[in-house]
């Protein structure tokens, strides 16, 4: 498992025991559990107040003055893609680019090539949105995502007033043995490639029914990197507001 999150940004990467389930080529993206029931992707996530630890960071800890890093030009080709979640004004809902989002993960389970795939995942999901991960190590974290079939991603977004949401953690589940099935018969590219889609599902990317891209939602044969669609939508990931009221 991996965890993620954000205004006080942390993620999670989980591998989970879950029983190998045969062709493993379906990938899921999923919305955390405060997001309302009827929020699917796409939708509207507007509104409702910050939910903040008693013992939390005040807000603005961790906030830059500007982004930390700048996304990668689109691609002018452009493609297809989609957002897990829209503001009112229809723009994304985004993770906040002026801070750096530190990410845990959890050993067990964990096949030897994991630690790996994790690495080389964010580190291209940080190079396409611009975004800053830091590696905070080891956790022994519970997923509170439900049994996977290969892979479930997603993030939890949290808005002040009528200022707009902004993520601020998120989660990835992987399913140890299929993890390991696709090592084998596919290789390591191909288990990196679902890695990244599924920290795509993180930041905000949703599924696209369009096989020449990696955020559709069946794995095709050949596609083990973002295609044009996935990197116009990865870049525009990155350029969210800086939140320092967070």
């Amino acid at each position: 498992m991996i965890t993620i999150s954000g205004a006080v940004i942390l993620a999670l990467v989980l591998f989970v025991a879950a029983p190998d389930l045969g062709r493993l080529a379906r990938f899921a993206g999923l919305m955390g559990p405060d997001v309302p029931a009827a929020a699917a992707p796409g939708d509207i996530l507007s509104g409702g107040a910050a939910i903040r630890p008693a013992n939390g960071p005040p807000p603005g800890s961790g906030e830059h003055p500007s982004p930390l890093g700048k996304p990668e030009r689109a691609p002018a080709s452009g493609g297809p893609f989609a957002y897990m979640q829209l503001q009112t004004d229809g723009k994304p809902v985004t993770y906040d680019p002026c801070r750096e989002i530190h990410y845990v993960t959890r050993s067990d389970h964990q096949p030897e090539a994991g630690p790996s795939l994790i690495e080389q995942a964010v580190r291209e999901v940080s190079r396409v949105t611009g975004l800053r991960f830091v590696n905070d190590g080891t956790t022994t974290e519970n997923p509170t995502q439900g049994t996977v079939t290969l892979g479930l991603g997603g993030s939890e977004g949290v808005a002040v007033g009528s200022t707009g949401a902004t993520y601020v953690t998120g989660q990835v589940t992987l399913n140890a043995a299929g993890m390991v099935k696709v090592i084998r018969r596919d290789g390591l590219i191909t288990a990196r490639a679902v890695v990244e889609h599924e920290l795509a599902h993180v930041v905000g990317l949703s599924h696209v029914e369009d096989p020449t891209q990696l955020m559709n939602p069946v794995a095709t044969p050949g596609v083990v990197t973002f295609g044009n669609g996935d990197l116009t939508g990865l870049a525009t990931l990155g350029t969210g507001p800086c939140r320092p009221d967070l």
